[in-house]
């Protein structure tokens, strides 16, 4: 994967934005999105409920015990 970051700057050389790879914006928008998931206490307890559910549950069953 190319990793290279371009910095773009303004005529007095500061730098004001970034152009990196797609892959390299995934991951760091990926841990974005977890960290926001995990801020929660509530939420954070209903995703390792869920990760670590032996059994799965439907949609509606969900909706019905987390208020949803």
């Amino acid at each position: 994967m190319n990793n290279s970051v371009q910095y773009i700057t303004d005529t007095n050389g500061s730098v004001n934005a970034v152009i990196l790879p797609i892959a390299l914006w995934k991951q760091i928008n990926c841990k974005d999105e977890t960290e926001y998931l995990l801020s929660s206490k509530k939420n954070k307890s209903r995703l390792l409920e869920a990760l670590y559910r032996e059994e799965s549950i439907s949609k509606e069953e969900a909706y019905g015990r987390f208020e949803l």
